[in-house]
């Protein structure tokens, strides 16, 4: 008697997908530690749709007018369809009209779901049009390559 086995492989081919980020975050500070802070949000735009964005922050001094701190920041953004996580160090200005200003560059580091494996390098730009008050509007814009579905 002989026995025949067949063996079916299958393999799931995800092509690399490149994209332009261009989001608008919408943030609210909701903790600080001394020079650690964090913020939760809103993040809209492509290639992401829309979704949750939590911020943390690291100031390498505390904030005064008309100086230039560095700050470190940590980005995770969560949607429908998977996440993405990042990393910026940008410059932030203490404006006289008590506002912030910030500036710099950034990397994404990884992604889940329909962004696994996200990689990508990106500008972080924004504001906090005052600082006794906890809104805060910021901009990532950039490139990013990921493994997930189009």
């Amino acid at each position: 008697a002989a026995l025949a086995i067949f063996v079916i492989v299958s393999s799931t081919s995800t092509e690399k997908q490149n994209k332009t980020v261009d989001t608008h975050l919408t943030t609210v500070q909701v903790t600080q530690d001394g020079l650690n802070l964090s913020f939760a949000g809103f993040i809209t735009g492509e290639p992401f749709d829309s979704g949750t964005v939590q911020l943390d922050q690291v100031l390498s001094a505390p904030l005064r007018v008309g100086e230039t701190i560095q700050i470190d920041g940590n980005m995770v953004a969560n949607f429908e369809n998977g996440s993405i996580r990042a990393n910026y160090q940008v410059d932030g200005v203490g404006k006289r009209d008590g506002s912030l200003e910030v500036d710099g560059e950034g990397e994404i580091t990884d992604g889940t779901g329909d962004f696994e494996n996200a990689t990508g390098d990106i500008t972080f730009t924004g504001s906090r049009p005052n600082l006794e008050e906890p809104q805060g509007t910021f901009f990532v814009k950039g490139d990013v390559e990921y493994e997930g579905e189009e």
